[in-house]
């Protein structure tokens, strides 16, 4: 359906997309770049833009590891609350005692309302 350069600009606008760019900031890019005077003024644009989309994305992959971490701790928590007794109520949960270690806060939060 697509030509060779129109493929490329479809493949270049998805990975655009993927980096966190919503259609709108595409267009305001590509504005920014026509209107450059100079190849120098619009790859130095270019290279403004691109470093602060590299600096989001290595927060973004800071938070997404920290909070993986925690999920992974939370879970490990939880795997030793198959040992409670049927009839504890859920109001214990997090405070039985049974834990050897202190109750992470994604298991805490639900029964500190």
């Amino acid at each position: 359906m697509y030509r060779g350069d129109g493929v490329k600009r479809i493949e270049w606008i998805q990975k655009l997309q993927d980096m966190g760019f919503s259609l709108t900031e595409i267009k305001v890019f590509l504005r920014v770049w026509e209107e450059s005077a100079t190849a120098p003024k619009a790859m130095a644009t270019v290279r403004e833009i691109f470093t602060d989309k590299l600096r989001e994305t290595r927060e973004t992959i800071g938070r997404l590891t920290r909070l993986a971490d925690e999920l992974s701790e939370s879970l490990a928590f939880l795997e030793g609350c198959r040992s409670c007794d049927q009839g504890q109520h859920q109001r214990e949960c997090g405070g039985c005692g049974r834990s050897d270690h202190e109750v992470p806060l994604l298991v805490d939060g639900i029964a500190k309302r």
